[in-house]
């Protein structure tokens, strides 16, 4: 899904060389992701345990980034201002993701001036600087998680009024624009709870690796077989939680 997101954005490699080098990098990045739902989610001991498991090796990862990036300069035009080159590709974009992640948990993390200066340039990319100019401050790392508006609304997972939208860095809870969601469905109603929404897009699965997923096919199965699933999930779900902690303490 990723990569055809990028397809679609046009920022997925053609050549093939750069193509792979492009996506060695985009695998690494992934590797690193365990730093979403440790800002985003985990609390109390979790957090602490995730968090210096994760902060534990980090460093190694930041090097090979970091010898990754020198070789996108050598091997493709020797001056390249990012993993794709002198434009940035989908390897980039994950990258950042994760890496200003890390930077909002532990703002020296990264002491690398090549990773640095190239954190810069994808901040500076007009895109990205609408972005993070508009984006919500994410406040409560480890305690209570969640999102603060430039109105100084606070909205968390538990929040009552379910989804909201940002509209000129504030939220939002009416409905989108039309023109950036799809159209209800026969016999949908428009007002639906943003709640029973996400309970309607079925539970979510702890990875082996810390990260969250949906099930693909929920929406395809009986409800028997939902609610088979959903014990199923739940037990596998305490047994990796257990077993992540447990690898936490190692």
């Amino acid at each position: 899904m990723a990569r055809l997101a990028a397809k679609l954005a046009g920022v997925y490699p053609s050549d093939p060389i750069l193509c792979a080098e492009s996506d060695a990098v985009f695998e690494l990045a992934q590797e690193m992701c365990t730093i979403n739902p440790l800002i985003n989610c985990y609390t109390g001991g979790d957090f602490k345990r995730i968090h210096n498991a994760y902060f534990r090796q980090l460093p190694s990862q930041l090097q090979q980034l970091e010898r990754m990036l020198r070789r996108a300069s050598t091997t493709i035009d020797g001056n390249a201002s990012f993993f794709g080159g002198d434009a940035p590709t989908h390897a980039d974009f994950n990258v950042f993701h994760h890496l200003d992640n890390a930077s909002t948990a532990e703002p020296d993390c990264i002491e690398s001036n090549e990773l640095l200066e190239w954190m810069g340039r994808m901040r500076g990319l007009p895109a990205i600087k609408a972005y993070l100019d508009e984006r919500p401050q994410l406040v409560g790392i480890g305690f209570d998680p969640g999102l603060l508006d430039r109105n100084g609304r606070f909205v968390s997972q538990r929040d009552p009024e379910g989804c909201a939208w940002i509209v000129d860095g504030a939220f939002e809870f009416t409905a989108p624009p039309t023109s950036e969601r799809e159209p209800p469905s026969s016999g949908e109603d428009a007002s639906t709870d943003g709640t029973q929404k996400l309970e309607a897009l079925g539970p979510i699965s702890l990875g082996e690796d810390g990260s969250l997923n949906r099930i693909a096919n929920w929406q395809e199965m009986t409800a028997a077989e939902q609610e088979t699933a959903a014990r199923l999930i739940s037990a596998r779900n305490a047994k990796r939680k257990q077993a992540l902690l447990a690898r936490d303490k190692e």
